[in-house]
C-alpha cells in the first residue's frame, strides 16, 4: 500500500531562513496508504412549479479518500500540499493515478494533522473528487409549451393562466377630484424556459426585438418576471405573457358629452365631444403705453385675449387624426370659431386611451383708455 504524493505551485517559496526556493519541480512524499472511492451526493438542481417538484441538472463527480501518517517534521509540507496549484496521487500498487490542477478540480479537502499515541507522529486525510459530469434532467422531459421569439423555444413545464390585478384608469377632473375612466384587466400566461448560455444570450436578444407567440396565441404584452442562473450553464427565466387586455368603462359618460369640438378639415366635418367641462381663461392683460409729462407710462392700448381649454379623451387613432386635423383646419369650439390654435398636448393614459388638451383662442378685446 504505497502512496506516492507530488505537488508543485509554480511560484517562490519563502522557506524559514529567508532563503526563496523556486516550485517549478515537484516535490513528493511516498506514504503508506492507497486510494478509496468514497460517496459523494450528487448537487440537484430542482424546480417547484404548479405544486410538483421536479430535478432539473445533476451534477456528479468521482470522489475518493486517503489517509497516512507524517512525522513531526513533515507537517510543514502539508502546510504547502494545501497551497498547490498541482497535485499528483498516485497510488503505486493500484496503477491509480490523479492529477489535481486548478483547471480540473473543483473541491479538495486536507485534515488537519491529528496527533496519534506519540506526539510525533500524525494522522492526515485527503478528500478529493474529479472529473465533473453534468446531467440537465430537464432535458429529458417532454415539450409542454412553446414560445417562438425569431426563435423557438421549449418549455418543460404547464404554462399556468394568471391576471394581474385590475388597474383603474384616473384623470385629474375640473373640481380637483379623481375620477376613474375605465379599469383594465390583463390575463395570460406563466411558464419558464431553462437555457444555457448560448441559448440565453440569443432568447435575451429575440425577446427584446421580435414579437412572441406562446403555442401560437399572440402575446400583447410581455415580461421577464425572474431571471437566475441555477446550477452549472443553465439559466432559468419566467415570463410573464399578456394575451388578453378586457376593458371596463366605469364613466362613460365622461369619454363622451356635449361639449364639442368641431373641425374642417380637406372640406370634411369631423366632430369630437367631450363631457370635461370646456373651461375659459383670460390671459394677463397687455398694456401699450407712452410716457407722459410728469414721466409716468399712460396706457394707450389693453389687449385682453381669451382662451379655451377642452379635454378630450381617445384612443390613438383618433388622438393623432384629432392634433394633425386642428393644426391643418378650421375649428370651433361650442360653435364658437377659433381665431388662433395653439398646440395639442397628448398624454398617454393607458395602453389605447389618451388625453388630448387643446388650446384655443376665441377672443381679442382691444381697449383704449384716451378714445
Amino acid at each position: 500500500m504505497n502512496i506516492q504524493l507530488s505537488y508543485k505551485d509554480n511560484q517562490n517559496w519563502a522557506t524559514i531562513n529567508g532563503n526563496a526556493v523556486y516550485w517549478g519541480d515537484y516535490y513528493e512524499l511516498f506514504k503508506e496508504s492507497r486510494v478509496v472511492p468514497t460517496f459523494l451526493a450528487p448537487e440537484i438542481v430542482t424546480e417547484n412549479w404548479n405544486g410538483k417538484t421536479i430535478d432539473v441538472q445533476h451534477k456528479r463527480w468521482d470522489a475518493y479518500y486517503l489517509e497516512f501518517l507524517v512525522r513531526e517534521e513533515e507537517i510543514n509540507e502539508i502546510n504547502k500540499l494545501q497551497s498547490c496549484s498541482d497535485i499528483v496521487i498516485k497510488d503505486l500498487d493500484s496503477n491509480i493515478r490523479h492529477d489535481l490542477t486548478i483547471e480540473n478540480f473543483e473541491h479538495i479537502e486536507i485534515s488537519e494533522p491529528e496527533p496519534q499515541d506519540t506526539t510525533t507522529i500524525y494522522k492526515v486525510s485527503i478528500k478529493y473528487r474529479i472529473n465533473e459530469t453534468i446531467i440537465n434532467k430537464i432535458d429529458t422531459l417532454s415539450n409542454k409549451s412553446t414560445v417562438v421569439c425569431n426563435n423557438t423555444y421549449h418549455s418543460k413545464f404547464d404554462k399556468l393562466n394568471f391576471a394581474q390585478s385590475p388597474e383603474a384608469v384616473t384623470v385629474k377632473w375640473s373640481d380637483n377630484s379623481d375620477k376613474v375612466l375605465r379599469t383594465i384587466t390583463k390575463t395570460g400566461y406563466k411558464t419558464i424556459l431553462f437555457l444555457s448560455n448560448s441559448e440565453y444570450t440569443q432568447f435575451i436578444s429575440d425577446f427584446t426585438n421580435y414579437n412572441l407567440t406562446i403555442d401560437s396565441i399572440n402575446v400583447i404584452e410581455k415580461r421577464i418576471s425572474s431571471d437566475d442562473i441555477i446550477g452549472e450553464d443553465l439559466h432559468r427565466i419566467e415570463l410573464e405573457l399578456i394575451t388578453d387586455i378586457s376593458v371596463k368603462t366605469d364613466n362613460i359618460n365622461l369619454l363622451n358629452g356635449t361639449n364639442n369640438l368641431q373641425i374642417t378639415y380637406n372640406t370634411i366635418i369631423y366632430n369630437y365631444y367631450t363631457n370635461y367641462p370646456v373651461l375659459q381663461t383670460v390671459e394677463d392683460a397687455q398694456f401699450d403705453s407712452i410716457d407722459n409729462e410728469n414721466g409716468y407710462k399712460d396706457a394707450v392700448k389693453i389687449t385682453t385675449r381669451y382662451t379655451y381649454v377642452a379635454k378630450f379623451y381617445l384612443d390613438a387613432a383618433k388622438a393623432f387624426q384629432l392634433k394633425e386635423q386642428f393644426a391643418n383646419g378650421t375649428a370651433t369650439i361650442n360653435s364658437i370659431n377659433i381665431i388662433e390654435k395653439n398646440n395639442v398636448e397628448i398624454n398617454q393614459l393607458d395602453y389605447d386611451l389618451y388625453e388630448v388638451v387643446v388650446k384655443c383662442l376665441t377672443n381679442v378685446q382691444l381697449n383704449y383708455p384716451y378714445n
